[in-house]
């Protein structure tokens, strides 16, 4: 499907929504189907987080969401693997990290956004911290993003530039075959062989 298309199935979609046709946003789609959905009255990023979170209306969606530091929503569409890496990866921490704790979707402050992190670590004492916070800041140690057909190479860096400066010390990207790219906070350019804190992480997730 071209990229023509992607932008106007999308755009079909938010014009036969009677509740965001009414609502008080301004959308713009991106050519690989995301949503950039700008308020009327913009708060901050941590205020419209906190209104996606009271929304029922967004409760209900298969995209992810990420805020901006200018408070804009992107919207980005999941398939249904993303689900099958997410649980595998977890499991293997687990696994291999029982000192610590795994969790999907952690919302995660950072200078340059608030995301929703597809998969954590972070040691068991912290965990108990971050369950109870509503977006975690600092970021957990590890911090996992599973690559969509949307996503893009700038997307990544800013998410890993924006993890490292909120305290994670690594960042992994899993693309859509299963490989592991492996990154550190002291050399965030350097792509690894392996992970610095679970050398034994495998580089593929099996499909």
């Amino acid at each position: 499907m071209g990229a023509t298309s992607v932008m106007g199935e999308t755009w079909d979609q938010l014009c036969a929504d009677p509740y965001l046709g009414s609502s008080h946003y301004r959308f713009e789609i991106t050519p690989t189907g995301k949503i950039l959905v700008t308020f009327d009255e913009p708060g901050t990023m941590q205020e419209t987080w906190d209104f996606l979170c009271a929304d029922p209306h967004f409760s209900n969606t298969t995209h992810k969401f990420e805020i901006t530091p200018e408070g804009k929503i992107i919207m980005s569409p999941t398939l249904n693997y993303h689900g099958y890496f997410q649980t595998e990866i977890a499991q293997l921490l687990v696994k291999l990290a029982p000192h610590g704790r795994a969790a999907s979707e952690i919302a995660t402050e950072t200078p340059l956004g608030l995301f929703a992190v597809d998969v954590t670590w972070t040691p068991a004492d912290k965990a108990k911290i971050m369950r109870q916070q509503r977006y975690a800041n600092p970021a957990a140690e590890i911090c996992v993003e599973i690559e969509s057909p949307s996503n893009t190479t700038e997307e990544f860096k800013r998410k890993r530039d924006g993890l490292f400066k909120a305290g994670a010390l690594e960042f992994w990207v899993v693309n859509q075959a299963g490989a592991v790219s492996f990154y550190a906070k002291n050399a965030p350019e350097v792509l690894l062989t392996a992970s610095p804190m679970i050398p034994m992480f495998p580089r593929n997730i099996p499909s």
